[in-house]
């Protein structure tokens, strides 16, 4: 099993993501063109001092609030994760812990 899944299986998944890959940056070629174009003026604009003034839908999201997003779903998920965790535990305690005691055959 573990051959078919190593020579056969695993090539051709592989080929697959790379073939989804290159389809992908194919249908794109045309806007990423034009993205790294308008990067790299705005960076030769930048250098020579000029100003470089973009539409309002087109600016990035400051990086400080992407880092306070970050961490609200960093905590967010790991307030559930906690809860969760802690009904599990809850669930085995009651059932799986108790049931075990009354099966048990003293002598």
């Amino acid at each position: 099993m573990t051959e078919v899944w190593k020579y056969i299986v695993r090539p051709i998944a592989i080929g697959g993501m790379l073939v989804g890959a290159g389809y992908t940056l194919f249908r794109m070629r045309k806007s990423l063109s034009a993205g790294i174009a308008r990067s790299v003026s705005d960076v030769k604009k930048a250098a020579t001092g000029g100003s470089v003034t973009t539409d309002r839908i087109d600016r990035d999201i400051p990086f400080n609030w992407i880092m306070v997003g970050i961490a609200v779903v960093a905590i967010a998920t790991s307030s559930i994760l906690q809860s969760w965790l802690q009904l599990f535990l809850l669930l085995y305690l009651l059932f799986w812990h108790s049931s075990s005691q009354l099966f048990r055959v003293t002598l």
